[in-house]
């Protein structure tokens, strides 16, 4: 399949925002099964393809770089960012508290 196609980059963009939704839907209730290696490696190629498609990008770009380029959070990051913020329901500020955890435990 060819790296470039018809859609714009904005309609792409679109499109992989609605299915990262997708991906990241109700990943708090299954968190524990969610980051195990075999189920965080199939997210993260189907996330992979998402990027590699908005950035038109061939097959031989990693995760990171792809996610550098086209300005996307890797999917690990953002479940975690979920789970923390599924913890703090009800807290005003959640999700600016689970972003500042996060990055603290990424900096570990």
């Amino acid at each position: 399949m060819a790296s470039s196609s018809a859609i714009s980059s904005s309609k792409t963009r679109f499109l992989s925002s609605v299915s990262t939704s997708v991906l990241r839907y109700g990943a708090p209730v299954f968190a524990a099964g969610a980051i195990t290696k075999r189920n965080l490696t199939r997210l993260n190629s189907t996330y992979r393809l998402m990027a590699m498609r908005v950035a038109s990008a061939y097959r031989t770009i990693s995760m990171d770089a792809v996610c550098v380029i086209v300005g996307m959070t890797p999917i690990k990051i953002l479940l975690e960012e979920d789970c923390a913020c599924y913890g703090l329901r009800g807290t005003t500020g959640a999700r600016k508290i689970a972003r500042v955890a996060v990055a603290a435990g990424l900096g570990q």
